[in-house]
C-alpha cells in the first residue's frame, strides 16, 4: 500500500488542546457517516499514540502484548532496516480502537481518509489543513506540553536521530510562558520586601 506524504519545508501543522477537544466533540455516530466516524477514531488514536499512518493501516490486535502497550515492527524502512518499537497506550487512546479482534481500525483508502479529515476539521471549525500526519505532530505537541521530554518523544516516535524528533517538538507561546514562569517560584514576593536599587 502506498502512503503518500510529501515532505514540506515549512512549520509543521499540529492541533492544540482546544482543537483536539473540538475534534473529540465531533464523535457522534448519528451525525457523521460511517467513514467519517471511523476516520475520526483512527485520527484521534494517532494523536494520543503517535503511530504513523502506514502502521495504523497495518495495526492488529496481536500487537497489543498487554493492556497498556503495543509492540510492532514499523512499516517505514521495514525492508531495509526493520525497527521494532513499543508504545504505551493511555486510556484515552484505547477508547478510539475499533472492534475487539483482528484489525484495530476499519479504514477507507488513504485518499478518502484525508478527504474525511478535511470535512471533520471543518465540522470542528479548525482552520488548518489537516492530513493524516498532523496526528503525529499533535502527539509530539502533547508530549512536549505535558511531559517536556524530547528523548522520550524520540523513543516513542521510533526515530534514530534527535534532529528528526525536533520538528515534532511543538510548544506554543502560552506553554513557553507557563514553563518559564516556574522559575519564579522561589523568588515569589521578593521584590515586594525590599526595593531593588538600580
Amino acid at each position: 500500500m502506498d502512503f503518500p506524504n510529501p515532505y514540506q519545508e515549512s512549520e509543521s501543522t499540529y492541533l492544540n488542546k482546544a482543537e483536539i477537544v473540538r475534534m473529540i466533540q465531533q464523535m457522534d455516530e448519528d451525525v457523521l457517516n460511517p467513514t467519517q466516524y471511523n476516520v475520526l477514531k483512527a485520527f484521534l488514536f494517532c494523536c494520543f499514540s503517535g503511530i504513523r499512518i502506514s502502521d495504523l493501516y497495518n495495526s492488529k490486535y496481536s500487537w497489543m502484548y498487554s493492556d497498556n502497550f503495543m509492540k510492532f515492527t514499523m512499516q517505514k524502512n521495514s525492508e531495509r532496516k526493520p525497527k521494532t518499537i513499543t508504545i504505551p497506550l493511555i486510556p484515552i487512546a484505547k477508547v478510539f480502537i475499533y472492534g475487539t479482534g483482528g484489525s484495530l481500525f476499519e479504514l477507507p483508502t488513504m485518499q478518502e481518509y484525508n478527504r474525511s479529515l478535511k470535512d471533520l476539521a471543518g465540522f470542528a471549525k479548525i482552520d488548518k489543513v489537516i492530513t493524516s500526519h498532523v496526528a503525529r505532530h499533535t502527539f509530539g505537541y502533547l508530549i512536549m506540553k505535558y511531559v517536556g521530554d524530547i528523548y522520550l518523544l524520540k523513543k516513542l516516535l521510533g526515530h534514530s536521530k534527535i534532529a528528526t524528533t525536533e520538528k515534532y517538538a511543538h510548544v506554543d507561546d502560552e506553554d513557553n510562558y507557563e514553563k518559564t514562569l516556574q522559575i519564579q517560584g522561589d523568588f515569589e514576593g521578593l521584590w515586594k520586601v525590599k526595593k531593588i536599587k538600580l
